[in-house]
């Protein structure tokens, strides 16, 4: 089981709320926080340490980031060099397939039919949901 879900679970009974922010601007930033959710983040190389920046100072200690995107970065430039940035830093990472509920309609007045034109990706793509976690600190030396 992911390492987040014992947290994701106390989480759902928690306040949530979400919000755009300037990945450029740390003025723009919230507070850290336990868990963070994010999807679809990287489109880009370029965008990779931005986003890894944010994603360390939102993520308190002992927090997750979990997010879904597509398998390896499967048709996305910079999304296998997030992953690969992110263990740099120290981020542990562990990956599974995104839940079939992941792919129903969430269109509050839309038909299945209007949903499939709009995300017409989900059926062709693999998404993956990658929970990372910082690693424990190694003991020090005596």
């Amino acid at each position: 089981e992911p390492a987040a879900q014992p947290r994701a679970q106390r989480a759902r009974g928690a306040a949530r709320s979400g919000g755009t922010l300037d990945w450029f601007e740390p003025a723009t930033w919230p507070a850290p926080h336990e868990v963070l959710l994010g999807s679809d983040l990287v489109y880009g190389a370029d965008t990779v340490p931005h986003l890894r920046r944010v994603v360390e100072a939102l993520v308190a200690p002992g927090g997750v980031f979990v997010h879904v995107a597509p398998e390896g970065g499967e048709g996305r430039q910079g999304g296998q060099q997030f992953i690969e940035a992110m263990r740099e830093a120290g981020w542990e990472c562990q990956q599974s397939a995104v839940p079939p509920a992941y792919h129903r309609n969430v269109l509050d007045e839309g038909s299945d039919d209007e949903f499939e034109l709009l995300f017409d990706e989900l059926k062709t793509r693999t998404y993956t949901l990658y929970c990372y976690s910082r690693k424990a600190a190694a003991p020090a030396s005596e």
